[in-house]
């Protein structure tokens, strides 16, 4: 089953795919595409190994792969704008607001939606459900 996990940037898939990997029957990568043009050729040669193929991301909104399972990350855009200024300096408003808007449509398609404030509580690590779609 290959998974997608997005959200914006600096939203917590980093932490996700590091989350994910605890599982000894997944195989969770963070950014594939952005190093690997094969990424999508790649992705389902790995399904073939891996019970579970977690593709964590930040372009999942862009792409037409066919994952089985969405889940967003959900924080709030200009946290995640702010966190992205701070380490890269200044960002285009006009650009970053088209991939918001971009990523929103993107997020009704998610089968699962994680609160940012979630990420590091008991309730993810137990499997609570947090939130629906």
């Amino acid at each position: 089953m290959i998974i997608s996990v997005s959200g914006l940037p600096r939203s917590g898939t980093c932490w996700a795919t590091a989350f994910f990997s605890l599982n000894q029957n997944c195989l969770a990568l963070h950014e594939f595409a952005t190093g690997n043009i094969e990424w999508k050729k790649e992705l389902k040669e790995y399904d073939v190994i891996y019970p579970f193929v977690v593709d964590c991301n930040t372009y999942s909104m862009i792409t037409d792969f066919p994952y089985e399972e969405r889940i967003w990350i959900d924080r709030d855009p200009e946290q995640c704008l702010k966190s992205s200024e701070a380490l890269f300096g200044e960002i285009d408003k006009c650009e970053w607001d088209k991939f918001v808007k971009a990523s929103l449509e993107y997020k009704k398609t998610c089968t699962l939606i994680v609160p940012f404030e979630k990420m590091f509580t008991l309730d993810i690590v137990t499997g609570k459900q947090i939130g629906r779609a």
